[in-house]
């Protein structure tokens, strides 16, 4: 069982419930997929990319079938998705 992580701001999130599918942020939808992380990135993401933000969501997927994890900058490799995320696949959301 792999899960992997979505940090939303708030605006995605609700945009995320009232579509019930999310294609990608900004940053995703510029970089051509949606940027994902394990538990263990999880602090470093949001400590590198949303540090200033004052309320995320972190919303948690088990077993997503079409995940290529790819080298980043860091040479960590993180886990992208080429696809759509679906509401009815999410397991947990953690507020923070």
């Amino acid at each position: 069982m792999i899960k992997v992580y979505k940090i939303l701001r708030p605006d995605e999130w609700s945009e995320f419930q009232k579509l019930k599918i999310f294609s990608g942020s900004i940053h995703d939808k510029r970089d051509g997929f949606i940027h994902l992380s394990s538990a263990n990135q999880l602090d470093f993401v949001i400590q590198n990319f949303f540090k200033d933000e004052p309320l995320l969501y972190i919303i948690c997927f088990e077993n997503l079938s079409d995940i290529k994890w790819e080298k980043a900058s860091n040479g960590d490799s993180f886990p992208h998705l080429y696809n759509t995320l679906k509401l009815e696949d999410i397991v947990e959301v953690i507020e923070k």
